[in-house]
């Protein structure tokens, strides 16, 4: 009995270590971010993470829609969580665009060059649209970017990220990392 619940227990820390281990910073707040499983409900994941349900609602206002296997949570980090020796710091900073804003204020507020910021989102112009998502660099874009080596490609109804991971010949994970 003592054996399957220490069993157990270590379990639970193991998964509760994994599912930290993603973060993503948007609009310069730090998220965990958490893929539902079949069967899971918005409170036993609040409880995993140990924040409230509202918090989690108001990051993903999504949600009152329903949860959907699959879909990717942002879950609030806790201010005594933040930053620390064990924080990556990410490549990107996702950015949401608000009216007024341009490149030039954003380079400025983040510390990094509007080439860089053109070169990361493949932007032809200076010119933002209201509610546009942008990846901002957390270092400098080296001079030259081998736009070569994507590929764009327009999402059809009925297609997954399996298929096109799969037709493509690359990971989920990649397409995912390229794809904010």
């Amino acid at each position: 009995m003592l054996i399957g619940f220490v069993r157990q227990a270590v379990a639970r820390a193991a998964e509760a270590d994994s599912i930290k281990d993603e973060r993503i910073v948007v609009n310069q707040r730090e998220y965990w971010v958490h893929t539902v499983e079949k069967g899971e409900t918005l409170y036993a994941i609040s409880r995993r993470y140990g924040i409230s349900l509202t918090e989690i609602a108001t990051a993903n206002p999504d949600i009152y829609y329903g949860l959907k296997k699959g879909a990717k949570l942002r879950i609030p980090i806790p201010p005594s969580q933040r930053g620390g020796q064990n924080t990556v710091k990410p490549e990107f900073v996702v950015h949401i665009v608000e009216p007024g804003e341009n490149l030039f204020q954003l380079s400025r507020q983040y510390g990094i060059s509007v080439r860089s910021i053109r070169l990361a989102n493949r932007l032809r112009s200076d010119t933002l649209r209201v509610h546009e998502t942008l990846r901002i660099p957390t270092q400098e874009l080296p001079n030259t970017a081998d736009t070569s080596q994507f590929i764009v490609h327009v999402v059809v109804k009925g297609e997954s990220l399996f298929g096109l991971a799969k037709s493509y010949g690359v990971g989920q994970d990649d397409i995912l990392r390229l794809n904010p």
